[in-house]
């Protein structure tokens, strides 16, 4: 395990809004790493789980849902994916590799 991210808020959906924002702004830097933060992403976002009618047989019910569902990615992980690929392609032109 790298953390542990615990979220408090007021109501059931303050403290969906504060883990929402934690995962999103999350960052996990290093090569093959892989983390369950867009599962958990995808689990906040849905509705049948922010009812809170939930039991232990939720993960279960609900996976095959969650793996079909396309992640979404935030702005800042949309930032850090473009300057990747930036840094990429400006090393692989000074090695002089050519994409045109």
């Amino acid at each position: 395990m790298i953390a542990k991210v615990i979220a408090h808020g007021r109501t059931r959906g303050d403290s969906i809004r504060i883990m929402q924002r934690a995962l999103n702004e999350f960052m996990i830097e290093g090569e093959d790493i892989k983390t369950t933060i867009s599962l958990h992403q995808r689990i906040l976002d849905d509705p049948y789980f922010r009812t809170g009618n939930i039991d232990t047989q939720f993960i279960k019910k609900r996976l095959p849902i969650y793996e079909s569902t396309a992640k979404k990615l935030s702005l800042k992980e949309k930032t850090h994916l473009a300057e990747m690929i930036g840094e990429n392609l400006t090393k692989a032109m000074d090695e002089g590799l050519d994409y045109t």
